[in-house]
Parts: C-alpha cells; sequence; structure tokens
C-alpha cells in the first residue's frame, strides 16, 4: 500500500509536465497519452529507483526521453515519417 501511495503521489505531482514534454515535441494526445503511460510503468516498475523529491521529475524526464526515442525507432513511426515528408517534396498530380 505504501508504494501504491508514492506512486499516486509521484503521478499526480508530474503528469501534466510529462504530458507537456511529449506534446512539445510535435506529439499529438494519443500518442502523448500512450508514451506518458509507458513513462510510469517504467516508474511504477522501478519505483524504488525513482529519486525523492525535485529529482524525480528530472529522473521522469530521463525515462521520457527514452520513451520518445523507442518510438521514433518502430516502424510504423518511420513509415508515418517518410509519408509526411514525401507530402513536402511531391509534384502536383
Amino acid at each position: 500500500m505504501i508504494d501504491e501511495a508514492r506512486f499516486r503521489s509521484r503521478f499526480e505531482e508530474h503528469y501534466h509536465a510529462i504530458a507537456r514534454y511529449f506534446l512539445a515535441r510535435g506529439r499529438n494526445a494519443a500518442e502523448a497519452d500512450d508514451l506518458v503511460a509507458a513513462t510510469f510503468e517504467v516508474a511504477w516498475r522501478q519505483l524504488d529507483a525513482v529519486p525523492r523529491g525535485e529529482d524525480a521529475l528530472l529522473w521522469l524526464y530521463g525515462v521520457a526521453r527514452h520513451q520518445l526515442r523507442n518510438a521514433r525507432r518502430r516502424p510504423s513511426a518511420r513509415a508515418m515519417s517518410r509519408r509526411s515528408s514525401f507530402r513536402g517534396t511531391g509534384s502536383a498530380a
């Protein structure tokens, strides 16, 4: 029960900051929600590694950065990126 309360506290305190992190990096709301969930899933699994106090947000940003990097590596993300880059360079049909 203590772990759950500790996690809930971190989640409630830092959720909006982590969501803004993803939105500021061009993710839409649905993608941002998925990445926030993945970030806090790591925090739950590694709860003992999450620092206390203000350092918790810095730790979460590090996890978020890794989640974003992993999302960019996924084939679906690469395909979407390639399609959007073709739109800007194609000729009118």
